[in-house]
């Protein structure tokens, strides 16, 4: 099973499409926890819609305390044996699960792609296309912190539950994406 985080703060605007998205997963033995930051619009009412159509999208609502601390709550409660994060405005390719989990053998975490587009038909690719390495922990860190392959966003990546389930983020910093 793969848990998909998904921190939103004020994001009726595209939280159902982000959701839709990951219903349209070609890979169906995922949960969805999406963790409502104490949004004032109704983020919470259309995340307990979807919830209400699919068991596997979970709700938690906390007080707003940032992006930080909504995936941490999350983290505490996964089931998967992978996890990964998806940030409100985002959306996943429809076969995105199933192509990382194919090349999961023996790793701790599979780093995805991202492109830019207004919805997922805008840049959509073809999954053959997909190309895969294998990097040790030093050479990841060099290239997420240099910024010269792997990309130091949290999202579009898998992290294995047993080695990352007691690695939070830090609440009270900037780009916490580049030092999880």
């Amino acid at each position: 099973m793969v848990s998909v985080i998904i921190p939103a703060y004020n994001a009726q605007a595209y939280l159902g499409e982000c959701l839709e998205s990951v219903l349209a997963q070609s890979f169906y033995d995922w949960e969805a926890i999406v963790v409502d930051d104490g949004s004032t619009d109704c983020t919470f009412e259309i995340a307990q819609k979807y919830s209400a159509l699919d068991r596997r999208i979970r709700v938690l609502s906390t007080d707003n305390k940032g992006v930080s601390s909504a995936r941490n709550s999350a983290i505490s409660c996964i089931k998967g044996e992978w996890f990964t994060f998806l940030d409100s405005d985002d959306m996943l390719y429809p076969y995105a699960l199933r192509a990382m989990l194919d090349v999961a053998e023996g790793a701790d975490v599979i780093c995805g792609g991202c492109e830019r587009g207004d919805t997922v038909d805008d840049t959509r690719r073809n999954v053959n296309n997909v190309r895969h390495r294998v990097v040790s922990g030093a050479e990841a860190l060099k290239e997420g912190l240099y910024q010269t392959g792997i990309q130091a966003s949290a999202c579009a990546k898998l992290y294995k539950t047993a080695v990352f389930r007691d690695v939070m983020f830090h609440a009270d910093i900037r780009y916490e994406d580049l030092l999880y």
